[in-house]
């Protein structure tokens, strides 16, 4: 068991200073065979150990992809369908693509599409062409993993997505090759030999025809798939669009040659007579949010391309994605704007133009406003899934006040007699620190710490201090000062490394 936890590790090593846990509790009746849970995002790294609990059904365990340098070994399409079938359906269809991947049932029953890299792959990379791969098999749209092209800072923790082969070969998180279940070992000997080097991964082409390279990557798709009943008349308005856009004059004798080749059954000729009547009426543009182009769009390599959506597009806003919560004092949000995150204000998130202007300095662009009812409820619906992660004392404006007065107290120069004080300095005797109020705001603002006013650093000296007012004759004058506990003294000296010196 442990030597495959080692594989398992290596195989899906991600993000080093964190990682996830996913507790299953109930079924999601809102959706139906999704299983729900509690999610907990740990601030430790996914060892192997943890991977052996994993594999042993102990704790479940959620890995990064991203890692501290920005940099993937491992990404993935999350097809969040359930229905029999289509975990062998989607696993052939890779395999007639010919695409270095490995179908996954994840733990509701819907399939993590996985390509493994041998090193290390810039994040903006990896997420570009799971995109692709997702737009190829009909999945435009769904989660992609990395979802992030680069973290927000070093307290970003990304988003994990939860491992296969949790309770090893008794798992219901298992790969198939050709529509048989693999062992835990045999999955890592297919990963290991489908993984491939960067250049490899970079080079990865989809299975798409001949026609349509020079317009939208969905018509390209759409042309080796044939288009049935249900989505022919939208699919052939959208080869109508690229057909007048690129052939002029001679544009309506190509609907017949692509009726035939593309659709089964053909339309009939006389929707087609009417289709092209239609188009001819008024410059349209492509029905891009309609089936099944939307199942296929790949906006990023449509808009560089001749007869793409190109200029023509209308701007598009920002994809907003999951909202992550830092329980500090105030608290911090972490925003996934366009696979960059970064952090915010809450004031930031609450105003639309505070949140554009953040989108602007951290990736040059400009949302287009929405009415403040429609950004409510963006806001509100990112709210409702909102991820937490409890911060550590030390993080928050009261920590660091108190490791500041800690600070102030033992390490500056103290008063060796109580005058003393009168020269801005903190004195200790029987046990207390006193201190005169105005030296330890002037200590906190030559450090730069203004995060408390204070009013509150005297509420917090009483309350978390143990904090007492009292007052001296000093050189004939009447000091007001506080006194604290005195804090522990360090009673070890450090010892000195003795060792070899080798030159």
């Amino acid at each position: 068991m442990l030597e495959l936890a080692k594989k398992f590790e290596a195989l899906y090593r991600g993000l080093q200073r964190a990682h996830g846990t996913y507790t299953i509790t109930h079924a999601d009746d809102a959706k139906k065979g999704k299983l729900a849970g509690r999610a907990i995002t740990v601030m430790e790294t996914p060892t192997i150990e943890k991977w052996r609990a994993h594999l042993a059904g102990e704790q479940g365990i959620g890995v990064v992809p991203i890692n501290e340098k920005n940099q993937c070994r491992w990404g993935a399409v999350d097809v969040d369908e359930y229905r029999e079938g289509l975990l062998e359906d989607i696993e052939a269809k890779t395999r007639a693509m010919a695409l270095p991947v490995i179908c996954i049932r994840t733990k509701s029953g819907g399939i993590h599409v996985t390509v493994f890299i041998k090193e290390d792959t810039d994040a903006r990379i990896v997420r570009s062409k799971m995109m692709e791969v997702a737009a190829a098999l009909g999945y435009a749209g769904v989660e992609v993993y990395p979802k992030q092209t680069q973290l927000a800072s070093e307290r970003d923790v990304g988003n994990w997505l939860n491992m296969p082969y949790f309770a090893g070969d008794e798992t219901t998180r298992y790969a198939i090759y050709k529509g048989a279940r693999l062992s835990a070992a045999q999955f890592i000997e297919m990963a290991e030999a489908l993984s491939c080097t960067p250049e490899q991964f970079i080079a990865i082409k989809m299975a798409t025809g001949e026609m349509f390279e020079d317009g939208p990557p969905c018509l390209q798709t759409l042309s080796t798939v044939k288009v049935a009943v249900g989505g022919r008349n939208d699919a052939m308005f959208a080869m109508g669009v690229y057909a007048r856009m690129k052939y002029d004059e001679h544009w309506e004798a190509k609907l017949d040659e692509f009726n035939a080749a593309f659709f089964t059954p053909p339309l009939p000729s006389r929707e087609i007579q009417m289709l092209a009547k239609s188009l001819n009426r008024k410059t349209y543009f492509y029905p891009c949010s309609k089936q099944p182009m939307l199942g296929y769009c790949n906006k990023i390599s449509c808009s560089k391309r001749e007869f793409g959506i190109g200029q023509e597009a209308t701007e598009p806003s920002v994809a907003i994605g999951k909202l992550v919560k830092l329980c500090t004092e105030p608290p911090t949000w972490i925003i996934d704007v366009e696979g960059a995150r970064f952090e915010l204000e809450t004031e930031e998130l609450m105003s639309q133009a505070k949140f554009a202007k953040a989108c602007m300095e951290k990736i040059n662009q400009w949302p287009p406003a929405v009415k403040p009812n429609v950004w409510r409820q963006l806001i509100h619906d990112r709210l409702a899934n909102v991820e937490l992660i409890e911060a550590p004392q030390e993080a928050s404006p009261e920590g660091r006040f108190l490791w500041h007065l800690e600070q102030f107290c033992v390490v500056s120069a103290n008063a060796r007699v109580r005058e003393e004080m009168l020269l801005g300095k903190p004195f200790t005797d029987e046990g207390r620190h006193f201190f005169r109020s105005e030296d330890l705001m002037r200590y906190l603002n030559q450090h730069g710490f203004r995060e408390v006013t204070a009013r509150k650093a005297w509420s917090m000296l009483r309350e978390r201090a143990g904090a007492k007012h009292t007052q001296f004759q000093l050189k004939g004058r009447c000091v007001q000062c506080w006194s604290i506990p005195e804090f522990p003294k360090q009673s070890e000296n450090f010892e000195p490394h003795v060792g070899k010196t080798e030159f």
